[in-house]
């Protein structure tokens, strides 16, 4: 109890004030706690598939948090405000590490001690040596917590050998609120390993909105004098409940019934609305859809109708639809605005976020999820003023956004998820269970048409549903969007000779049974009549003949200077009338074009 988390000073007064570091500890550990009771952000779905269930589940993760601040235990840390008589801290010439990266050095130092470590973890089944190994994952989680896994670090001399004692009989008071807590056998099985590195991501974004939320004096009061820690917990709890209540709830998704009961202008569907309305979905694995149609031909409503339907089915609560532009985001905000009410029942009050760099500037956009929430949240992180804090990375809607239940933004806010940007667990953890819809396929180059396909499959890994769209997808795009989305799954690759490559429009369907390739009426058909012309000269005859019959005729060249003197050359026939066509004001720009080139080149 003579150790600090949190510290801020009154500006009027001069008086600092201090929250015990024991007391935010179980304040973080109450909020996790609740929230996978009450499943909420789906925390309790998550850990299950990592082995973790029920009671003994939830006090394993309010276990976890309760140390997730041990490296501020170190003198470094304590004697940047107060020390609380800890005379030898003052004098002590200590290496620079954040607390979290000091957190887990700490816990890798008991790992090498069995004697120590058995008195500090939950009960198992497992060994001693084997838990020390399965559980440095879960350790990194937990101390990673603002924003970016911890780098192991050894020989610290940041800590004192009192900071040691002090922080070690603190994790051996803190288990004993955790009776249930327990780690499970299934741990040591490869499958479980293998799932908990790939959920690992979406459990620190778990981590760190429990640290956020537990980090908000508005909800916790601030303690200085000395508590049990069983009462402590209680109060903790108490006060945990009291601020996860003013989360909005989470919408219920209403059942499916038809095409027009979302787009009531739609009359007859097209072909490729038909299919999304009609084809079987899986209860349970990963799918992915790519529907390929015409520009104009209604992608978007048949996209949101089978997120709808597979919304309905349980297999998404929400959606994240994705475009190449900041415009494009901000015309298809203005549509789900339309439908998102009709994406749930009745009195639910879903989440609408638009997400990208300017937002903020477009009319109409708000985002109040958190408000309530952020106001009052403090986190000393080494990086930001004492009284700042891990709020400020919150008020920042890109990286909340994708917690909402709807979201629709730039492609980048979900490319971020799998790129190493700060707290892209977050955006992994808004993405896990939603419908992930990319439209515009087609726009992105090869290096963020690589980095999707990454995404890909780490989505596919979840089991989230992910949507494709594209007018010109190349058949190179398609092959490597489904390979990325097998390569997580217990299948054979299909190959290319598998995959239907003539037909358009197309919708094709992959799951763990496979690839279906469904070749799709056009509700538009187009017949256009193409003949080659070999030479300049025929292309100038042609033109004059089209013009003189007064039809319209556009020349497209690859050059200005092409451009230039093909224009010259229809002058000079004397058959096409300057005033009556474009040529002479497209020769203005074109010359002012070229000179202006010229002169940069000379400069």
């Amino acid at each position: 109890m003579r150790y600090w988390a949190k510290y801020r000073k009154d500006h009027i007064s001069g008086v600092g004030r201090i929250h015990l570091l024991p007391c935010h500890l179980l304040d973080v550990a109450a909020v996790g706690y609740l929230m996978v009771t009450n499943n909420l952000f789906g925390a309790a779905d998550t850990l299950k598939q990592v082995g973790l269930e029920g009671e003994s589940g939830a006090q394993f993760f309010a276990w976890l948090l309760s140390s997730h601040d041990i490296g501020k235990f170190a003198c470094s840390f304590q004697r940047e405000v107060w020390v609380g008589g800890q005379e030898d801290c003052r004098e002590l010439v200590c290496q620079n590490f954040r607390h979290d990266v000091l957190g887990y050095a700490f816990w890798r130092e008991i790992f090498e001690e069995p004697e120590k470590l058995e008195k500090v973890l939950p009960k198992s089944e497992l060994g001693t040596g084997r838990k020390a190994g399965i559980l440095d994952i879960w350790i990194s989680v937990t101390t990673g917590h603002h924003g970016v896994p911890p780098k192991l670090k050894e020989n610290l001399n940041n800590f004192t050998s009192q900071n040691k004692k002090d922080a070690f009989q603190y994790l051996e008071e803190a288990l004993k609120l955790f009776p249930l807590a327990e780690i499970p056998v299934c741990f040591k099985q490869k499958e479980v390993r293998h799932r908990t590195k790939y959920y690992s991501w979406v459990i620190s974004g778990l981590v760190v909105l429990c640290d956020w939320i537990g980090s908000n004096e508005k909800f916790f009061q601030w303690v200085d004098e000395e508590f049990p820690l069983k009462v402590y917990w209680e109060k903790a709890l108490s006060e945990a409940e009291r601020a996860l209540a003013i989360l909005p709830p989470s919408p219920k998704v209403s059942e499916f019934q038809n095409i027009r009961s979302l787009f009531p202008y739609i009359h007859t569907p097209s072909p490729l609305q038909e299919v999304s309305t009609e084809i079987q979905l899986n209860k349970i694995g990963a799918q992915l859809f790519i529907l390929e149609d015409l520009t104009g031909s209604g992608k978007t409503e048949a996209a949101l109708t089978l997120a709808k339907r597979l919304m309905s089915s349980g297999r998404a609560n929400g959606i994240f639809y994705a475009l190449p532009t900041m415009a494009t985001a901000n015309a298809m905000y203005s549509r789900l605005v339309d439908v998102l009410s009709k994406l749930y029942l009745p009195g639910s009050k879903p989440s609408l976020i638009l997400a990208h760099s300017r937002s903020r500037l477009m009319e109409g956009f708000t985002s109040k999820i958190w408000d309530n929430l952020l106001k009052g949240s403090s986190e000393f992180n080494n990086e930001t003023p004492v009284y700042a804090g891990c709020a400020s990375w919150f008020a920042e809607s890109s990286k909340k956004a994708l917690l909402a239940d709807v979201g629709v933004g730039t492609i980048d806010q979900a490319l971020m998820g799998v790129l190493q940007f700060r707290h892209n667990n977050l955006r992994l953890l808004g993405l896990e269970k939603k419908v992930f819809i990319v439209d515009e396929v087609h726009a992105y180059d090869a290096y963020m048409g690589k980095e999707l396909e990454q995404l890909i499959s780490v989505l596919a890994y979840y089991g989230a549903p992910i949507i494709l769209l594209s007018a010109t997808m190349s058949q190179t795009q398609r092959t490597q969007y489904l390979s990325a989305f097998q390569s997580v799954l217990s299948v054979e690759p299909s190959k290319d000779s598998d995959v239907e490559t003539l037909s358009y429009p197309l919708f094709t369907k992959a799951d763990s049974n496979g690839i279906e390739s469904i070749p799709v009426l056009s509700n538009r058909p187009r017949n256009i009549d193409v003949s080659w012309l070999s030479s300049e000269k025929q292309c100038i005859e042609y033109i004059i003949e089209k013009a003189s019959s007064g039809k319209s005729v556009v020349w497209i060249r690859n050059t200005i200077d092409d451009a230039l003197r093909a224009f010259r050359s229809l002058l000079s026939s004397k058959k096409i009338d300057p005033e009556k066509s474009y040529f002479s004001t497209v020769d203005s720009h074109l010359a002012t074009d070229r000179e202006s080139k010229s002169r940069r080149c000379q400069n």
